[in-house]
């Protein structure tokens, strides 16, 4: 074992100081469920349904909230079941009238015909989900995962790319970079309304047929996302492969029947077949935190190469630092690991910015990937509670949006006093919760940004469920 390392697992450690992590679990996944209606009932153009979402959203984080607060909580040996029900539901929004359908049952079946033979194979895949045996629970699957294929190929070759701002921003850039120019520099052709594009760039960078900006993500995700363009012409693909991932990861994180069910939620989620299909880039995020959570059980020394991609991957993203340090700072308990690990971390971080920085300017990057983003507008669709002060100038709302990171840094420091990052699954749990609260109180707020919490909140309920069970030592 290396100096500084602490000798108990975190499973073990879990124990100590939480005699249920499984009822915990439960609580987890009820701040996931909540959350994923509000993204259900959504609809931008609706200010009630905006209004509605918002205050889901607020009592899932009240629940998340409950789940770090409240010592004693029901719901202990729960969990399982309750993924069970969010798979069958999650199911539910699979394209039942599809051209397979119809060509099964005729060519315009009755809806008793449709939804009965819905709800035999929701019972077939739930039983066998359930109480199948693990040959029966892995074939099911990867019958969800080639469902979750094919839903979103038949949406991605249905979605306009030039319709949708981070689409067209991965795109030009790779098509800038190819021909040996710089990505970050402008423009990047955006077909939308000067009108429609005014309520979410600034008005100055809106132009007929474009935006006076470049590629507006940081450089290691332009990295990431290229495999996927290179090979396909199109980054969504390789979205579809990080969620698979995703889900794969998860049955390794949470061995038995949380981590297949917690699987089966992530590949049937409603909401995951219009992440991929719009480009949105969360589950590259998703994918790498789960990453770091599988290198920090096996080699947790060299997980710092990952956390240093982690915080560098996304603007926003640069708040696992003090998340990772609590981590850090009850793992290893010696100075020199820590700085060994810290300056792992920060080499990864900082090797694609400073390449960046050498091959195409300060100026340029600053530019789309910070000055952009502060300058722009209020949006009145913004998930987020402060929402009210949409009429407020950029500059206040960049002040009124330090709550997020306020209340981030609160919950942080209360789960480090109760010693919740001495565990992993806890961690994971408290990192939930400090990022839904984030992005809660932050300036805007969208489906993508929630998804990623829940997300968050799956996993932590899934390693939670099997905190008591699983003794592998780091």
């Amino acid at each position: 074992m290396e100096e500084g390392m602490s000798l108990p697992s975190h499973a073990a450690l879990s124990t100590v100081f939480d005699a249920n992590p499984r009822a915990r679990s439960l609580w987890c996944l009820a701040a996931a469920a909540i959350i994923q209606c509000a993204l259900l009932v959504y609809l931008p153009t609706s200010p009630y349904r905006v209004s509605l979402a918002i205050a889901l959203i607020g009592v899932g984080l009240a629940i998340g909230a409950a789940m770090l607060l409240v010592r004693r909580l029901p719901g202990a040996g729960l969990t399982a079941k309750a993924l069970v029900a969010l798979t069958a539901l999650g199911m539910t929004a699979f394209p039942w009238r599809s051209r397979a359908v119809r060509r099964l049952v005729g060519a315009d079946p009755s809806d008793w015909l449709v939804w009965g033979l819905a709800g035999a194979v929701i019972a077939i895949a739930g039983y066998a989900l359930w109480r199948g045996s693990p040959r029966v629970k892995t074939a099911a699957l990867l019958v969800l995962a080639s469902v979750f294929v094919y839903r979103g190929h038949y949406a991605i070759q249905h979605v306009d790319e030039t319709e949708f701002d981070v689409i067209a921003s991965h795109h030009a850039a790779y098509r800038k970079l190819l021909t040996g120019g710089n990505p970050y520099s402008p423009p990047t052709p955006f077909n939308i309304s000067l009108e429609e594009g005014r309520k979410i760039y600034p008005a100055a960078r809106i132009k007929e047929g474009y935006i006076d900006a470049g590629y507006v993500y940081p450089p290691l995700l332009l990295l990431t996302a290229m495999p996927s363009y290179l090979v396909t012409h199109d980054i969504r693909y390789g979205i579809l492969l990080e969620i698979l991932l995703a889900a794969w990861l998860l049955t390794r994180l949470a061995p038995g029947d949380s981590g297949r069910l917690a699987a089966a939620v992530l590949l049937t989620n409603p909401f995951a077949v219009e992440v991929a299909s719009l480009g949105w880039t969360e589950p590259a995020i998703i994918l790498l935190f789960l990453c770091f959570l599988w290198c920090w059980r096996r080699w947790p020394a060299q997980a710092g190469w990952l956390l240093g991609g982690l915080v560098s991957i996304k603007q926003t993203m640069v708040m696992w630092a003090p998340l990772a340090a609590a981590l850090l700072w009850g793992r290893f308990t010696a100075w020199p690991e820590r700085l060994r690990w810290t300056a792992r971390a920060a080499t990864t971080a900082a090797v694609p910015l400073l390449a960046a920085l050498a091959l195409w300017g300060f100026e340029p990057m600053f530019d789309s990937t910070v000055r952009l983003h502060a300058d722009m507008p209020a949006r009145g669709d913004s998930l987020t509670f402060i929402r009210f002060a949409a009429d407020h100038p950029p500059a206040w709302l960049n002040l009124i949006s330090l709550a997020g990171v306020a209340g981030f840094l609160g919950f942080l420091a209360f789960g480090f006093r109760r010693n919740w990052t001495a565990s992993l699954p806890h961690w994971v749990a408290l990192a939930a919760l400090c990022w839904t609260t984030f992005f809660y109180f932050n300036r805007q707020a969208f489906g993508n940004y929630y998804y990623f919490t829940i997300c968050l909140w799956l996993t932590a309920a899934a390693m939670l469920d099997t905190a008591a069970e699983d003794r592998t030592t780091t």
